[in-house]
């Protein structure tokens, strides 16, 4: 994945200056009538031009100073960006979240659309301030970073686990953590998290480094070009569908990146992180007319967006099974319902057997799926399963599908 760099400008008031005239006469030894005194008239006063009119999306939201380690109740329904600073549980803890960096890197991008597109994305906020979860993960930061589902399904998984899956939502993480690969950004899947990794390993070495392309924003009026800030829209832009299969220039090799496309800043070859456009041409991925194709003009994101706009694509929306007593399983039946997909995420430190029950209750084949991982099957509604350890058939929880996307979450 390449990333992304930006600037931008600030408006200057111009006051008006009033000039003053003034005027001096004098008298001789005669009496000799002086001439009328003419009194200009006054010169007007110039009206300082009204500064610029700031979009309430591009004024600084403050954040709140206590951490948060959950998403606060919503101020506003709808889709939106949700920020969150994410440490391993060994990670070095440098407080984006309540130090007002996150602030800075919100307000740089949305200056950075407002430039490109005269609108702003809406982002969660609370009580008014901008808010930030904060979460540390239960495994450490070797752990994670040789996770075979990848780092990005790493914690994707974790911030689902702990209630952060709204299909309203994009998650913009910042992960402290550190990584197999040069990649400083990742939005491995349409609809999941916007991430932004910002240490490294490089590859071929054991040193671990910060992203070397990428910087925090100085101030929230800092450079976009060469920022994080930057990284996090390129990044949101693909949670979001950017760039879409049916855009003329789509980039088949890299899939939702534009192939060598000056300046734009979902072009895969970097040849846009220098000076960042935003589809400058609307003929790909912004306010385009290709009929069918995705648009993210019409995306429900913008907080100017109409009632009828589109949702955010590929959110996935699971119903948890219902949770039963284990003492339940000696008396449970079921009769076998419409077929549905069920998925098994497994958040507990140790491995854990999945076991369906027929319609007499006795247990069938189970299931494995180890600890931090997911699987997928297709079940019946009415369906029930046990879940035990690995090596013990001990009842941890018993779960009856029900209609729908069915989830299995166990958490330890």
């Amino acid at each position: 994945m390449r990333n992304v760099i930006l600037g931008l400008s600030k408006a200057a008031l111009v006051f008006g200056m009033l000039i003053s005239l003034g005027s001096c006469g004098g008298s001789d030894s005669q009496s000799t009538p002086e001439p009328p005194v003419v009194t200009p008239a006054p010169t007007p006063t110039p009206t300082p031009a009204p500064p610029p009119v700031t979009p309430r999306c591009q004024e600084i939201i403050p954040s709140a100073l206590e951490r948060s380690l959950a998403d606060r109740p919503d101020d506003v329904e709808g889709a939106q960006l949700h920020f969150v600073y994410a440490i391993p549980a060994d990670g070095n803890n440098s407080e984006i979240d309540i130090n007002g960096q996150l602030i800075d890197e919100y307000t740089v991008a949305q200056q950075w659309l407002f430039e490109q597109t005269g609108r702003c994305m809406r982002v969660d906020t609370y009580d008014g301030y901008l808010d930030i979860t904060f979460m540390q993960t239960t495994r450490d930061n070797e752990a994670i970073r040789t996770d075979p589902l990848s780092v990005y399904y790493s914690i994707k998984l974790e911030l689902e686990a702990r209630g952060m899956d709204s299909p309203d939502k994009v998650y913009v993480v910042y992960y402290g953590g550190t990584t197999y690969t040069n990649g400083c950004g990742g939005a491995a899947a349409i609809g999941g998290p916007a991430m932004q990794y910002l240490v490294t390993r490089n590859i071929g070495s054991s040193q671990l480094n910060p992203c070397p392309f990428f910087s925090f924003v100085d101030g929230p009026n800092g450079t976009f070009r060469g920022s994080w800030s930057g990284v996090s829209i390129h990044e949101t832009f693909h949670s979001l569908g950017v760039v879409p299969f049916c855009a003329p220039d789509h980039d088949d090799v890299n899939p939702l990146h534009l192939r060598t496309i000056s300046s734009d800043l979902m072009a895969f070859d970097g040849s846009g992180f220098t000076t960042y456009t935003l589809d400058r041409n609307r003929n790909q991925y912004y306010d385009h007319q290709i009929q069918g194709c995705l648009d993210l003009a019409d995306s429900a994101i913008w907080t100017d967006a109409e009632a009828n706009a589109e949702p955010l694509p590929n959110k996935a929306v699971y119903n948890d099974t219902e949770l039963l007593s284990c003492e339940e399983e000696s008396v449970v039946s079921f009769v076998e319902g419409d077929p549905v997909n069920i998925r098994f995420v497994n958040m507990r430190s140790t491995p854990v057997n999945l076991i369906p029950l027929d319609e007499m209750g006795a247990r069938l084949n189970p299931i494995f799926v180890p600890a931090y991982q997911e699987s997928f099957s297709v079940s019946n509604e009415g369906a029930y399963y046990v879940a035990t350890t690995k090596e013990v058939t001990q009842c941890i929880s018993l779960h009856k599908v029900v209609d729908g996307e069915n989830r299995i979450l166990l958490i330890d």
